[in-house]
Formats: structure tokens, C-alpha cells, sequence
């Protein structure tokens, strides 16, 4: 920085450095200069710089020594527009003009200049602007972000530096799929930390599947009744095939109206997920198959299986009396039942037991007309058709010694 030096009034010498324009920064120093043979107190010095603050000018101006003098900055020439003026020190001043000249000086207290320098700030200029392109390449949805709606309105301009966010929100049916370009890699939701260069990213939807599944169950459900209730389950496993998971809710036919009873646990779970069928079964349940039908809501899938009540296992024993008996006396067989369903049936057969019919009662009585060992067995029959014998019985029948032959 140039010197311009006026002491006590009077003007001693001028050194103006012209400052020349410059995108950078200037820097300049001047100090206080007597000329020859003049002593003067410690030297009066200064420094100013010139930059950029955005896209505004700024400088910065630094005074020491100045005896009580004043700093001073103008617009465009010393004594133009007057910008800042105070003591020594150091100041910064933005928002400057860009690429306009300012002048920085002093002056002592008794209205002398210690020096002057002007230069321009740099060209700074407006940042320039970048542009993104955004597009949708398959499937229905839309590209949102800072002055984007695409489809429609697709690309923007930012300044220089700026961050953009760009959302892509699928349609009903369509679920996100990738990003291409500046935004590969990353999801629905892409980031550009700054706008450095032009951008251009498109996106991909893919289609749904529609919602189905598919039903199974553990095969066929076998329960023996018993005096109380008894009971059996069946696991039916509910299988996504395809879309997005939702609620399904089971519901049975083929069961006895009235007399079994079901329960369903972890009924409306969405599949891929299992639902547990409980079947309650009374001892009045007729012995059978059942087919049981399970369809499922929504879409009606189905599955199938069977099952099957089975009677009550009972033992049979025969007991005949007296035992040993005589000849011609009268002997009782009876059937003792253990389990087994009521009303019971029976057929007796053995040694001298007619067959045709076999004789149905319980006891049964016979009298046998020969010596030796007489033998039988009953099958009894209960009301769910199960069978049971009891093992084959022997008596002994005797002469009777108190018979006289004539």
C-alpha cells in the first residue's frame, strides 16, 4: 500500500501504489515516512485487504501508531462515500460491492493524512447454478424434493454447494425398487450433500404380487371317546405366496352340529403362521369319519382332512355257576363288561349253545345233559359297534352220584 505522509500540517511526501483489479484477495501495508533529516515520533503503519464474503466484498483494515489519529474508509476514492471511520485497531467490513474499489487512510489529530491506499475488492460474483434431472424409468409412482414433483415437473436448478433430498413415494401396487444414476445405491429417500456438477438420477417401481396364500394341515385328527370328553387338534398352517402379509381368518363345516364343540387359537394371524384347531368330543358322539373343511378369509382357500371318533376299548369276562356242575343241573354264564358305551348286545356260543339265533341275554342259562367239560364265550357289542369277548370259559359237568339206575 502506498504512504501519503503530512506532518504537523505539513505535507512531506506521497507515495500512491495503484491497487490493479483482481478475483483474489489484495493485501498492502503503508507506514509513515518523514523524508530526510525530520525525526518523528515511533512510525505510523497500516495494513488493508480485500476478498470475498459470499458473494459480496470485504476487507479488512489494520492501524497502529496513529498519535490519536483517526482510520477512515471511502467508496471509489479518498473522500468519496464515506464507509467506516474510527481509532487504530483492526476491522472487518462486509458486505461490500463486489469488484469495487475502496480507499483506506489516516489521518493525525491535527488534520494531517498518515497515508492512503485504494484497491478494488475481487469479482465475486454469484455462485453458479447446477441442474437436476430426475425420471421415473419403470412403474408408477412419483419424485419429490425442492422445487421437484415429477411426473410433471421433473428437474430444477440450485446454486452451487446447495443439498437437495429427493423422495420416491410408489403408487398402490407398486413397492420401490432402485435408483440409477445420482442416486444409485441408495434408498427411496437419496441425498446429494451438494450441488457440485448436474445431477441426473432415475428411479424404478416395481409391481406388487396381489395378496394369496396358501393352506395345509397336519393330517387326519383321531380321538377315542372316553366317559367324559376327549379330545384331539389339528395345526393348520397358513403360507404367504405372494404380496404383502394381511389377516386370515378361519372357519370350519363337517363338524357335528351340537355335539362337538371347536376351538381356534391364534385364529386372524397373517400368514406365514399357524392356527391350532381344538375339537372337544362328548362320549355321545357316534363313532365315524368326519370330513372337516377349513377355508380360510379372504380369497376362500382351503384344506381338508378327517377325523376320526372311535369308540371306547372295553374287556369282557365270563364266569359260569356253579362250577363244577351235575348233570342235568342248571348252569349260568354271566358276562361281566368293563368300558364300553351302553345299551350293550350280546351273542353267547359254546359247547350245546344254539347258534341260530346265539342266545342275546345276560346271564344266559343252560342245562347240559352229558358229563365232560362244557365250554363258552360271548361277544358283547356296545352302541359305537365296538366288539369285545371274553376269553373262552370251562365248566365241568359231573355225574350226579345221587342217581339211582333201575
Amino acid at each position: 500500500m502506498g504512504g501519503l505522509l503530512v506532518s504537523l500540517g505539513v505535507l512531506m511526501s506521497v507515495n500512491i501504489a495503484r491497487a490493479q483489479s483482481s478475483v483474489a484477495s489484495h493485501v498492502s501495508q503503508w507506514t509513515e515516512n518523514a523524508g530526510a533529516g525530520i525525526s518523528v515520533p515511533a512510525c505510523a503503519s497500516g495494513s488493508m485487504s480485500t476478498f470475498c464474503s459470499g458473494s459480496q466484498g470485504a476487507l479488512t483494515l489494520s492501524t497502529s501508531n496513529l498519535h490519536g489519529g483517526t482510520a477512515s474508509v471511502f467508496a471509489d476514492f479518498w473522500g468519496g462515500p464515506l464507509i467506516w471511520t474510527g481509532g487504530e485497531g483492526s476491522v472487518t467490513l462486509t458486505g461490500l460491492d463486489s469488484n469495487r474499489t475502496y480507499c483506506a487512510g489516516a489521518s493525525d489529530p491535527f488534520g494531517g493524512q498518515y497515508g492512503v491506499e485504494c484497491k478494488p475488492t475481487p469479482n465475486c460474483g454469484v455462485p453458479p447454478n447446477y441442474n437436476v434431472a430426475a425420471s421415473i424409468d419403470s412403474g408408477l409412482g412419483t419424485i419429490t424434493g425442492p422445487g421437484i414433483s415429477c411426473p410433471g415437473d421433473c428437474g430444477e436448478s440450485y446454486p452451487s454447494g446447495t443439498p437437495v433430498t429427493l423422495i420416491a413415494t410408489p403408487s398402490a401396487g407398486y413397492a420401490f425398487s432402485n435408483w440409477t444414476g445420482a442416486c444409485a445405491g441408495q434408498t427411496s429417500s437419496c441425498s446429494i450433500p451438494t450441488m457440485d456438477a448436474d445431477k441426473v438420477t432415475a428411479v424404478n417401481f416395481s409391481i406388487v404380487p396381489s395378496f394369496d396364500y396358501t393352506l395345509s394341515n397336519s393330517g387326519t385328527s383321531n380321538v377315542t371317546k372316553t366317559s367324559g370328553d376327549a379330545f384331539t387338534t389339528n395345526t393348520i398352517t397358513k403360507t404367504l405366496t405372494a404380496g404383502v402379509t394381511e389377516s386370515v381368518t378361519l372357519s370350519l363345516s363337517g363338524v357335528p352340529v351340537g355335539l362337538i364343540s371347536t376351538n381356534i387359537s391364534n385364529q386372524g394371524c397373517s400368514p406365514t403362521c399357524t392356527s391350532v384347531i381344538t375339537f372337544t368330543v362328548p362320549s355321545i358322539t357316534p363313532v365315524g369319519t368326519y370330513p372337516i373343511t377349513v377355508t380360510g378369509s379372504p380369497l376362500g382357500r382351503q384344506t381338508n382332512f378327517n377325523l376320526v371318533v372311535s369308540g371306547s376299548p372295553f374287556t369282557v369276562a365270563c364266569l359260569a355257576s356253579p362250577s363244577p356242575a351235575s348233570l342235568g343241573q342248571t348252569v349260568t354264564w354271566t358276562a361281566t363288561v368293563s368300558g364300553g358305551t351302553p345299551p350293550l348286545t350280546y351273542a353267547w356260543s359254546g359247547t350245546n349253545i344254539p347258534s341260530s339265533p346265539a342266545p342275546d341275554t345276560n346271564p344266559f342259562s343252560i342245562i347240559y345233559n352229558t358229563i365232560g367239560p362244557k365250554t363258552a364265550t360271548v361277544t358283547v357289542t356296545d352302541t359305537d359297534s365296538v366288539q369285545a369277548s371274553c376269553p373262552v370259559s370251562t365248566v365241568q359237568i359231573k355225574f350226579d352220584p345221587s342217581f339211582e339206575e333201575f
